[in-house]
């Protein structure tokens, strides 16, 4: 039963961007560098930050690090490029020269602070949907029957509301089973069918704004039908959601998901011996710039499922295996 899946409440789309400033001391034993003019603003660059300013001193030398010359515009502007990688961190020495030998210094520290880019689209109140399509492999077992085996197509989708942008939604997924391409047995199929529902607090870590994490509760509901002699209903039980995930530099994402969910068919039935485990994988490419996956894009998903249930006079069990794709819109 286990299937696949289904979530994916699509993950925020959540990034951070570097804003720098500047701040100018004196070199120690140095007298202050006068005609120099940093304008406060740095752009930040995927390997440097630029830096700009004016020198006034006319005939003076301008040098960065004791070693590369500074050049000036007409208007005596200049840009500085300052490696994020240098060895000496984000600090570097600015040093005037005066034609007859004179030297004066400061020392130049570039700020930088963090800050979080929100997604546009992320606002409450709005909704999200996915559907999508696997192939899936169920092997069922139960006490009083022989083994199950399908392989078949399974239907999934998933709805997704936000309730406070960028860190708490709800959502509900569902997914079913469709008449077997495969089957061991030819009694008839079982199809397996089953919903989420949750709310989930997504975790944003500045230090490392590649990830995102979710964590997410809620209700898990069950069953199967189509035979009359093996399979069950009315099965339930909370749920344990969590989830992460990882923004490649070229923009891809994988997301990565744990569920745990003890079942039964009451609430006084409820253990943890009797549950489902599941795990999966979902990675969604760059999406084109335009044409029809521009405007909904494709995921794809791998989903594995492990169902130990024990209720009342029911003892079965499943391994589930899914792969397939979904789309968002």
């Amino acid at each position: 039963m286990r299937l696949l899946l289904l979530g994916f409440l699509l993950l925020p789309l959540v990034s951070f961007a570097d804003n720098a400033s500047l701040n100018v001391q004196s070199q120690k034993g140095s007298d202050a560098l006068s005609g120099l003019k940093l304008e406060p603003k740095v752009t930040v660059e995927e390997k440097a930050y630029r830096i700009y300013g004016t020198f006034k001193l006319e005939g003076w030398q301008l040098i960065v690090d004791r070693k590369t010359p500074v050049e000036l515009d007409e208007k005596l502007r200049f840009e500085i490029l300052h490696p994020k990688d240098s060895p000496n961190g984000l600090e570097f020495e600015l040093t005037a020269i005066s034609p007859t030998g004179k030297v004066k210094s400061n020392i130049i520290q570039i700020q930088v602070q963090r800050t979080v880019l929100l997604d546009d689209g992320e606002v409450a109140g709005r909704y999200t949907f996915k559907a999508g399509l696997s192939l899936t492999s169920v092997s069922y077992s139960q006490s009083d029957s022989q083994t199950l085996y399908q392989l078949t197509p399974s239907l999934k989708g998933s709805a997704r509301y936000v309730l406070v942008p960028h860190q708490w939604d709800l959502g509900v997924s569902g997914y079913t089973t469709t008449l077997p391409l495969i089957s061991s047995t030819s009694a008839g199929a079982l199809l397996f069918y089953g919903l989420n529902a949750r709310a989930g607090y997504r975790l944003i870590l500045p230090e490392y704004p590649e990830w995102v994490f979710t964590f997410s509760g809620g209700l898990y509901v069950l069953s199967t039908i189509g035979r009359t002699d093996i399979g069950y209903s009315g099965v339930f039980g909370p749920q344990a959601f969590p989830s992460a995930q990882y923004t490649f530099s070229t923009g891809e994402k994988l997301v990565g998901y744990l569920k745990f969910s003890p079942v039964a068919t009451a609430v006084s039935e409820l253990r943890f011996d009797s549950n489902e485990f599941a795990f999966g994988f979902d990675f969604t490419p760059v999406a084109p710039k335009e044409g029809f996956f521009a405007q909904y894009p494709i995921s794809y998903a791998l989903d594995f499922s492990f169902l130990s249930l024990k209720t009342g006079n029911l003892s079965a069990s499943s391994h589930t295996v899914g792969a397939g794709a979904t789309i968002a819109f």
